[in-house]
């Protein structure tokens, strides 16, 4: 009786386990995967921000813009990647790592097309 309840138990732990590993390493390397080319663009940009001196000023060829949806999404991408800019290796993995687990954001989902109201 007790080899059956030990077996049980071993057999209900390796199939609630399993599932729950795998979901979390996958998750775990797509956020590597992406929080590491973060890492490499961010050290890439910065090298050659101290390297190079531009003739033109980046910002005054960004303001041209073809509606006010582009101008929303360039925005709040440029105020994330600011804040993205002084947050370590390990918090840039622990929010991407949040961001697969949560899955898409609502604005996102608001932007299908089966879900807009019109």
């Amino acid at each position: 009786m007790d080899e059956d309840l030990l077996a049980l138990g071993l057999m209900l732990s390796i199939f609630i386990l399993w599932p729950i590993s795998m979901v979390l390493l996958i998750i775990g390397i797509a956020s590597y995967t992406r929080t590491k080319s973060w890492d490499k663009a961010r050290k890439t940009a910065a090298t050659e921000k101290a390297e190079s001196n531009p003739l033109v000023d980046p910002e005054d060829s960004d303001k041209d813009f073809y509606d006010t949806d582009d101008e929303e999404d360039i925005e709040a991408q440029r105020k994330e990647e600011e804040v993205d800019g002084h947050l370590t290796f390990n918090q840039k993995w622990r929010k991407e790592f949040c961001r697969g687990w949560k899955g898409k954001r609502i604005s996102e989902i608001e932007q299908l097309p089966a879900y807009r109201k019109e």
